[in-house]
């Protein structure tokens, strides 16, 4: 049985079809991958930060400014999804409770909060009761 050009033409585009969904899922399945790597590649950075940010101002080496610009890092990270829950949940509720109980964050923070984008005041500004964090 003799194939016609355009039955061959047609398997081709066919073929080629194939290959592009293969491709893109291909792309698609490699690029889901990179960003869960750098998701986790964030989270790493911000638990090193938060341990150094912490030690540091128990120390006395930090200010309450510093921790506050640390937590805006963590709220900013979050809102563009790049930190995994294992990672975000205890870092917000540590901060949740420093921005609550520290006098010198409350101070800072009653001074000094309209610097910063109206979405993380708001953010800040709705946590809970320290206990509640």
């Amino acid at each position: 049985m003799a194939v016609s050009w355009t039955t061959a033409g047609q398997a081709a585009q066919f073929a080629a079809n194939v290959a592009t969904v293969v491709a893109l899922v291909y792309a698609a399945i490699t690029l889901n991958n990179s960003s869960n790597d750098a998701k986790i590649a964030s989270s790493v950075k911000v638990l090193e930060q938060g341990n150094k940010i912490e030690a540091d101002y128990r120390d006395g080496k930090a200010e309450a400014r510093e921790i506050v610009a640390f937590y805006y890092q963590v709220f900013l990270y979050r809102r563009m999804d790049r930190l995994v829950d294992d990672v975000y949940v205890p870092v917000n509720r540590s901060l949740c409770k420093f921005m609550t109980s520290d006098p010198r964050a409350k101070e800072y923070w009653a001074r000094d909060s309209a610097q910063y984008d109206p979405k993380f005041v708001e953010f800040v500004n709705k946590q809970p009761d320290p206990k509640l964090c």
